[in-house]
């Protein structure tokens, strides 16, 4: 059995870590071994697999300009990799008004991830349509990373100078889902961290309470 840890508002602090040559659970914290397979919401941390259903209809990714994301930041000029690193919403709504909901289907299904609801923002990973169990998250990203070089570069900036910046090393997404805690906050925060980047030995997941995912990250390496 796996080790769990609650506090009064439910789990505040939320871990699970895979063996990535097996895609075994080899440490939890909050979440319990059947926790670790029901839903939750992901938050940003969709953003990839929309990408993967955008490139399987047109033969490259755009340029975006964002003069405006959460709460006003412009991010400027992106093309994909920089877009994951920060996780621009602008960004990403260009990719999803324009995914095919069929290859968005076949994506998921390839992935092993839940049906994605045809909802442009549920693919942003924005309200409470799309949940994906833990598990399932953190087994589609080793997939992704070892198919899709410009995703796999995203998560490389994101670890070393984007959201993820607080570990510094390895490949790292983040996002902040609603909460669902009993003493409700603003949102939580998640973030996957593969390491080390060229043959993962490492896979683990955190959300923690009531902080964006740039602060959850930091629980990666505490």
């Amino acid at each position: 059995m796996l080790a769990a840890a609650t506090s009064v508002c439910g789990h505040a602090y939320d871990r699970l870590e895979l063996n990535p040559a097996t895609s075994k659970p080899l440490r939890a914290q909050g979440w319990l071994d059947d926790d670790a397979q029901k839903p939750v919401l992901p938050g940003s941390l969709v953003k990839p697999f929309t990408a993967i259903a955008y490139a399987r209809t047109f033969p490259r990714f755009p340029t975006v300009t964002c003069n405006g994301c959460w709460g006003g930041r412009a991010h400027g000029v992106l093309r994909l990799p920089q877009a994951i690193a920060v996780s621009c919403n602008r960004y990403f709504e260009e990719l999803s008004l324009r995914v095919d909901p069929a290859q968005m289907r076949l994506v998921c299904a390839e992935y092993g991830l839940p049906e994605a609801p045809d909802i442009v923002e549920a693919r942003l990973g924005l309200g409470r349509d799309w949940r994906i169990p833990p598990v399932a998250i953190l087994k589609a990203y080793l997939q992704v990373i070892a198919h899709h070089p410009a995703i796999r570069e995203g998560m490389r900036l994101c670890a070393l100078q984007g959201t993820a910046r607080a570990v510094g090393k390895g490949l790292a997404k983040t996002g902040t889902a609603p909460c669902e805690h009993a003493k409700p906050m603003p949102g939580d925060g998640l973030a996957i961290w593969l390491w080390p980047e060229d043959q993962p030995r490492r896979a683990v997941l955190v959300r923690e309470h009531g902080v964006p995912g740039a602060i959850a990250a930091k629980r990666i390496l505490a």
